[in-house]
């Protein structure tokens, strides 16, 4: 989040930087705080553990692109496709909490 922005705001800017596409129905499903998920360790040796809001959003407009140089790839996937070898450690783990989520209706604290 930047200084001033909503959970809500950040949502929109980051999923527009990242990949060119502007967000609706934005759907909070948990939060995220597991050490061995939110832990980087920047190159200069900080060390920071995140609190991440995990939500899921049908995407309005756009074309996949990289608009901050960020991501190099973009596809979309089926729930089926969703595979570990091919996703970041961090960002794989959500999966799961969805699929929890969309079976339960219970908001994840993971």
């Amino acid at each position: 989040m930047e200084l001033g922005e909503s959970l809500m705001d950040a949502i929109h800017r980051e999923a527009f930087e990242e990949t060119n596409l502007t967000l609706r129905a934005v759907r909070a499903f948990g939060l995220s705080s597991d050490p061995d998920v939110e832990r980087h360790i920047y190159p200069n040796g900080d060390i920071v553990q995140n609190v991440s809001l995990l939500a899921h959003a049908l995407v309005d407009t756009g074309e996949p692109a990289s608009n901050d140089g960020e991501a190099f790839e973009f596809r979309f996937v089926s729930a089926e496709e969703v595979d570990e070898d091919t996703f970041v450690k961090t960002e794989y783990p959500t999966f799961g909490h969805w699929k929890k989520f969309s079976e339960t209706g219970e908001f994840q604290f993971v």
